[in-house]
């Protein structure tokens, strides 16, 4: 399977090689920039995903805490 965050390019249970051409410029534009209102005009899925806009490291801390005596890293 090959896919992209916004759909799947190619997919098969064959044996074989297989050569698919793909581009990561449109993955790398979404990496880069924040989510909007109109994204949905240009992006399948959520941009920014990686970044500060959807990130939310106050919470790690109760959803994924130490254990004892790990110090801080």
């Amino acid at each position: 399977m090959v896919a992209t965050p916004e759909e799947v390019l190619f997919e098969s249970t064959a044996a074989g090689l297989f050569v698919v051409d793909v581009s990561l410029d449109h993955a790398r534009e979404m990496r880069a920039t924040t989510d909007t209102v109109t994204s949905a005009l240009n992006f399948g899925a959520k941009q920014g995903v990686l970044g500060a806009q959807w990130q939310r490291p106050e919470l790690r801390e109760t959803m994924y805490p130490r254990p004892r005596g790990q110090a801080a890293g």
